[in-house]
């Protein structure tokens, strides 16, 4: 617990160094074999980043065209289409925050009807005078759509498993040509925890080239907090990251940096004035969910917090020959204990788990060492956030304030038109994180 401060004074900080969001601008193009369709509306447009489980973005759009345009122009080239979305800071197109061109999949359409057999037979005009169709479009990240199709082999050895595993993936998206503009411009790969060269690693032929984060992971340990991959525009530029999921305790090394002020949602909800950024930290305020924050402190009570894993290669050692010829065996060669907090009970323990190593052993334990934690960004703003980006959440308890030091885990962005009639995509921010430190 800090003093009796409050959390009043960053928050009015906030909102007095804050720009105003004011909302955005979302156009859309698609793009079929036969022709460039312009009559788009775009009504609401959703990113869900998975950091966990996920290695790119699961974007939809919901849209709105006439029925005409839909079933002469759209639904007969849906197997093979494009789609360019662009945003824009002004009601005027001028300013533009950013332009992705995406592979579009038709996902469905929510009128009755649309696909009869009388509605395609008629002609565009007469279908245009009927009604708006609404045909709801999943966006494809072009240069993970190709990378996902690479792959990779060979042997390696001699440099740290983060090396080597950077090595791969530059190699590959060396090879990727998107009309002659780079796939990625930014490859970011965390430093390892496991600073020992690797001896010898064998990749088979036609290995997806997504596995090998995880193969490498597996077979010699790169972080001791499992492992993640994610594509995601990032600053207005594609960029590949590769981190430690599990790895809280990253915010005073990592240069951009997100701290969370939680404040009611009646005070957030109608404010357009949510962020400000300095000397690296970005500085948010959201409102939390409902689940009562001092709960966390008491469900890491009963979780298993470290582990005893026998060190394969001493056992095959065998056991050391004692002074009247007994077997000893020595505890620093024949198991590493690892304990990774103490218990409020008191009673420590470290169960055995068996592994050629330790870091995929660690990383099962870094998975309950924390707990989830979501908040509600209002007015938001997508392109700051980052895979695994190292958070600090200050709370309100009483007169006191609380920290909590975590991850991003998890975002959902939601964009979504204020009115049905009117232009401006007011933007929000589901964020779940990965929490454990606490002060």
């Amino acid at each position: 617990m800090l003093g009796p401060s409050r959390l009043e004074v960053p928050i009015t900080d906030v909102m007095k160094e804050a720009s105003v969001t004011s909302g955005t601008y979302i156009k859309c193009i698609i793009h079929t074999t036969q022709e460039d369709i312009y009559d788009v509306r775009v009504l609401s447009k959703d990113v869900v980043r998975d950091y966990i489980h996920k290695n790119a973005d699961q974007t939809f759009i919901k849209t709105r065209m006439a029925l005409g345009d839909f079933l002469m122009k759209i639904k007969p080239f849906s197997s093979n289409m494009e789609a360019t979305v662009i945003t824009y800071a002004d009601a005027a197109h001028t300013e533009e925050v950013s332009n992705i061109r995406y592979k579009l999949i038709l996902t469905i359409s929510t009128d009755n009807g649309i696909n009869s057999l009388t509605l395609r037979n008629n002609s565009k005009q007469v279908n245009d005078l009927k009604e708006l169709a609404h045909p709801n479009f999943q966006l494809v990240d072009r240069p993970y759509e190709v990378l996902s199709m690479l792959t990779a082999s060979g042997i390696y050895s001699g440099l740290n498993s983060s090396t080597v595993l950077n090595n791969i993936l530059s190699e590959a998206v060396n090879k990727i040509d998107l009309n002659g503009k780079k796939a990625y411009e930014i490859i970011q790969v965390e430093d390892t925890n496991n600073s020992d060269p690797i001896s010898n690693l064998m990749l088979p032929s036609n290995t997806p080239i997504l596995a090998v984060h995880k193969i490498i992971q597996k077979e010699v340990g790169i972080y001791t907090s499992d492992i993640g991959l994610y594509s995601q525009q990032y600053k207005n530029k594609n960029s590949l990251f590769v981190y430690g999921i599990y790895n809280p305790k990253r915010y005073n090394t990592d240069k951009d940096r997100l701290t969370i002020l939680l404040s009611d949602e009646n005070r957030t909800i109608n404010n357009d004035k949510t962020m400000s950024v300095k000397n690296g930290v970005i500085t948010i305020l959201a409102s939390p969910s409902k689940e009562n924050m001092t709960d966390i402190t008491k469900r890491t009570h009963n979780k298993v917090l470290g582990f005893t894993m026998p060190n394969a290669k001493a056992m095959n050692k065998g056991l050391s020959t004692g002074t009247s010829g007994t077997s000893e065996g020595n505890p620093k060669d024949i198991e590493d204990a690892i304990l990774f907090q103490n218990k409020k009970d008191g009673l420590d323990y470290a169960p055995t788990t068996e592994a050629n190593h330790k870091f995929e052993a660690m990383s099962n334990v870094a998975k309950n060492v924390g707990d989830r934690l979501d908040v509600m960004w209002h007015a938001s703003s997508e392109e700051v956030i980052y895979p695994m980006m190292p958070v600090e959440v200050l709370v309100q308890t009483g007169t006191d304030v609380l920290k909590i030091y975590g991850v991003v885990v998890f975002t959902q962005v939601m964009d979504a038109t204020v009115a049905d009639t009117s232009d401006v995509f007011n933007q929000s921010t589901y964020i779940s994180l990965y929490v454990t430190a606490i002060d």
